[in-house]
């Protein structure tokens, strides 16, 4: 997002870095911490990969959901037609 000065100049800011706090159980801290071990990755990265995969796989999921609701109507109108 393009971040403008006094001058009308604009800048573009390619990290925009958000901090956050995120609270895990006992087990949830304890499996994380294995995982990151496991690969020999911090916590933060391993956490940061979970949410960006989240936010990945039902970002699609949501977009399928809508392509389905909008096509397979359609795609049923025109079976119901072809067949009478």
């Amino acid at each position: 997002m393009p971040i403008r000065i006094s001058d009308g100049r604009c800048h573009q800011c390619y990290h925009v870095v958000m901090a956050m706090t995120l609270r895990l159980s006992d087990a949830g801290a304890d499996a994380l911490r294995l995982r990151a071990e496991r690969e020999s990755r911090s916590m933060q990265d391993v956490a940061r990969q979970a949410v960006r995969e989240y936010v990945e796989n039902h970002s699609l999921a949501e977009l399928l959901d809508r392509v389905l609701d909008d096509e397979l109507p359609r795609y049923a109108v025109s079976r119901v037609r072809a067949a009478a």
